[in-house]
């Protein structure tokens, strides 16, 4: 965030990492049920390791965040550790992961809702943020928050909390496809972090197009290629 070229190189450089990627859903996110048991047993760390086999440079873990909300020390929490080896074996293989943070409906209507959620929520990611930057901080991305249909303002205000990270981390937000043609600026979630010079991020802006529609793909590259989105990924300095 600092005035220097140096977040948008950091950026651009660690974006290298993210050409080929596969999602694993459904896995730490988008469950009703994240025991230990199924943890361990619905995706494996073998997956992991054919997902690398099978050419993939990075994998997108979708995360709930109760998936965190542990009695003890994430230390001491199996759900949490469960994940760390995920994570783990992921960078042994370099494999570069994108930790989604990927609630669903209700509780984004809560960060619309109240101001204490979206604080809580920024003091999650500040924690989220401490606890994995030290890994492998080149490999290792924060998205801030998925698809924020109420936009992207509380990705802003969830990745200000990520104040104590030991290196520089790469933090991801998305913005619904829609907005890049209402307004095709960075969106408020850069907003909100440039503002903040403190923070130690580069960030990557995503665009989710799940709709393969072809009058609808070709408007959107026409747009693209006409300019009024700079490429696939902007820093926020």
């Amino acid at each position: 965030m600092a005035s220097s070229a140096q977040p948008a190189a950091t950026a651009w450089a660690r974006a290298r990492h993210l050409r080929h990627g596969i999602n694993a859903s459904e896995w730490f996110a988008q469950s009703k049920d994240y025991s230990p048991q199924r943890l361990g047993s619905y995706t494996t760390l073998d997956d992991i390791a054919k997902i690398r086999q099978m050419g993939f440079d990075h994998v997108r873990l979708s995360i709930d965040p109760v998936i965190f909300d542990c009695p003890t020390a994430w230390e001491q929490c199996e759900r949490v550790q469960i994940l760390d080896q995920v994570i783990r074996k992921a960078l042994s293989l370099e494999l570069a992961v994108i930790l989604d943070m990927h609630p669903g409906p209700q509780y984004k209507k809560g960060l619309a809702a109240s101001d204490n959620a979206v604080e809580q929520f920024a003091i999650l990611w500040g924690r989220i943020a401490a606890y994995y930057a030290t890994l492998d901080a080149e490999h290792i991305f924060f998205e801030a928050l998925n698809e924020p249909e109420l936009g992207d303002y509380f990705a802003g205000q969830a990745l200000s909390g990520c104040r104590n990270t030991p290196q520089r981390a790469t933090a991801y937000y998305s913005r619904r496809w829609r907005e890049l043609f209402r307004h095709p600026g960075p969106g408020a979630a850069a907003t909100v972090c440039r503002r903040q010079p403190d923070l130690r991020l580069s960030l990557l802006r995503t665009t989710h197009f799940h709709a393969p529609r072809r009058k609808l793909g070709r408007a959107l590259l026409e747009h693209l290629a006409a300019g009024a989105v700079s490429g696939g990924s902007r820093s926020a300095q």
